[in-house]
This record gives C-alpha cells, structure tokens and sequence, in this order.
C-alpha cells in the first residue's frame, strides 16, 4: 500500500537532499499529492503522483491519506491570483493563501474538506469553466504568470522557473508535462521554426547541446519565458534576442507541438 500524502501548505519547497540548506528543485503546491518513499528524521523523499519527480518535503507541509480520500477527490485548479480560505487545526483558525495554480480538491459532500484534525471552509469557491482552445487557454494562463520573479525550482507567481511555467500552464490548460525543460524537450511533435504557432513550445541549448530552457510561442511568433521574472522577448532564428540588451540570450535548439 502507497504511503499518500497531501500538500496541505500554500507551497513547500522540494529539495535534493534531507536538509534546509540543500538546492530547491521544485515546489510543491497546495493540493499537490505526492508518495512517500523513505525518511530521514522530518525529513520525507517523496514522489509527485502527478509527474513522478523526487525529491525531499518537511513532513510538517503534509498530511497523510489513503487510496480511497484520493479516488473520491474532484479536483479544481486555483484560477485566481490570490485565493484566501480559512483553515482550521488543532483548535487554531488561520488564512489560507492559495496562489494561481493550486489544487482544490472539492469535497462530494457540502463546502468543508477535513483530512485528520485539519479542515478547510471552501465557501465561496467556485470554478469557471474553461471553453476556449487549448492554445488559447496556454497564451491566457500565462498570461497570468507575467511579471512573476524567477525562482529556480518556483512554480508559482511568487517565483517560478522556465520549466514550472510551461508546466503549470499546461497542465491548467488539461496537458501533464514532466518538470524539467529537458525532458519537456522529448515531448511533442518537433515543427519548423517558420510553421512555428501560438501554444508551441521552444527550447534552448547551453554550448554542450544540453536542452537548459523553454518558453512558450506567442501569437506574434514571439516568446513569453521565465528569465529574471516572466516577460515576453523577440525570437529569431538564433534564439532569444534580451529585452533590454539586444543581444542574443539563449540559443534556439528546438520547437514542439503538443495539440
């Protein structure tokens, strides 16, 4: 039987190793379900259901729950920017800040979801159905993102990475990528970079050929990526042409198709 355990926390971060001080490389969002694999002290190696990456959580941002609470669950995205519930445990009421792209898993019977002695009032939430394309939904939810400050590991609008912003913003739009660009990059169906269309992706190489970065083609045949925070940046053939230096800033290793 898997040991479940859900991301009760607005975000955590995932580390590479057992410790505070080791490298964050990715985020776990409220709602985020993830399998523990071993211990170390507080110290939980997890793996996220939805993308099956590793790394290592502080058992104090999860709660345990089983096979069963996972099946009934109905989950919604966050489509706000900054959604405030309340959250009860122990006795102790506190605010719930839920960033864009958090999970919510509605409950199949009225508006409060208990885990253990933690609760939530859901009151108030509601979903918007999303009717528009898929690259439609992609361009709209990042969008969102713009302006977010790159954190290395981030994956939300506090701070998120190249990677993370492709991810989370397909995965609103119903698409699971896996979290690194460079297994992003084996994805897809590769196009010209003259067919290019709106809601492809584009990757980048670093001088040994290694996929390093992505971002996400515009309308306009341009790119929205996250370097120094989340903007949009001209795109040639080369690669990325910096917003503010005009000089070449990644170079260009492919293009994909996901729809």
């Amino acid at each position: 039987m898997r040991d479940l355990q859900f991301m009760y926390q607005s975000l955590a971060p995932m580390r590479s190793q057992a410790s505070d001080a080791a490298e964050m490389v990715n985020q776990l969002l409220f709602g985020d379900v993830v399998e523990c694999l071993a211990r170390d002290r507080q110290w939980l190696q997890v793996r996220q259901i939805s993308d099956g990456y590793v790394g290592w959580i502080d058992e104090k941002a999860v709660l345990p729950i089983d096979e069963a609470w996972l099946a009934e669950a109905e989950w919604r995205w966050v489509q706000e920017d900054l959604l405030v519930l309340q959250a009860s445990r122990a006795g102790t009421t506190l605010p719930l800040r839920l960033s864009l792209g958090a999970r919510l898993p509605r409950p199949t019977v009225g508006l409060r979801l208990e885990i253990a002695d933690w609760s939530l009032e859901l009151s108030g939430f509601f979903v918007t159905v999303e009717t528009a394309s898929f690259a439609a939904q992609v361009i709209k939810g990042s969008a969102r993102y713009l302006g977010a400050p790159y954190l290395w590991g981030g994956k939300s609008l506090w701070g998120i990475d190249c990677s993370g912003l492709t991810q989370m913003v397909f995965a609103m739009a119903g698409l699971q990528l896996p979290r690194d660009a460079r297994d992003q990059a084996e994805l897809g169906k590769a196009v010209d970079f003259d067919e290019r269309s709106s809601g492809d992706l584009a990757f980048f190489e670093n001088a040994s050929g290694k996929v390093t970065h992505v971002g996400i083609i515009l309308p306009d045949g341009n790119i929205r990526h996250a370097s120094g925070m989340v903007h949009d940046a001209e795109l040639n053939r080369q690669g990325i042409v910096g917003k503010y230096s005009g000089l070449q800033t990644h170079k260009l290793h492919s293009i994909k198709r996901f729809t």
